[in-house]
């Protein structure tokens, strides 16, 4: 299975990351897009935080009735800060035979290298990268790397959650 997996804030959820989700599962030929609401996302802080069983309830209720999208609640339920790293590893336990790839933002991965084991991330998925308005995907570091990407072609939504809360 090519399992794509969309971490995030997700504060709220919006049109935006659903037309961008289903976009990358159309390019890449992906069976299942798994949403992963973080708990407590390390690299940004929850400035108008919403409880994360809000958060992950606002994305089921956003997914219901897609059934190449699922939610998990696999950073909802840990205790710890929402680090990747820790996420991958659990998935590759739960879906083993299953190809991942990543999807991040290209803001998210100019800064990757900044992430708790990067390296070993890389090694684990696949990153499906996707344009963001006014931001240039350049990460000299994950090339070093070895990373494996793709530039994801998805349309250019100028919407964020940041805006929505505003």
């Amino acid at each position: 299975m090519k399992l794509g997996v969309f971490g995030g804030t997700f504060n709220p959820v919006h049109v935006g990351h659903l037309i961008n989700a289903d976009v990358v599962r159309e390019y890449l030929g992906l069976d299942r897009i798994l949403f992963i609401p973080a708990r407590m996302p390390v690299h940004k802080g929850l400035d108008d935080p919403v409880s994360p069983d809000d958060r992950y309830e606002m994305l089921r209720r956003a997914i219901e009735g897609n059934d190449r999208f699922n939610v998990s609640r696999v950073e909802i339920d840990r205790e710890e800060p929402s680090y990747t790293i820790i996420t991958l590893r659990d998935l590759v336990r739960e879906y083993p035979d299953s190809d991942l790839f990543l999807i991040v933002g290209a803001d998210s991965y100019n800064e990757m290298h900044t992430w708790k084991d990067y390296r070993d991330l890389v090694s684990l998925a696949t990153l499906a990268v996707m344009k963001r308005p006014g931001i240039i995907p350049c990460n000299p570091e994950l090339d070093a790397a070895a990373a494996r990407y793709i530039m994801i072609q998805n349309p250019l939504i100028d919407l964020s959650s940041t805006e929505i809360r505003a």
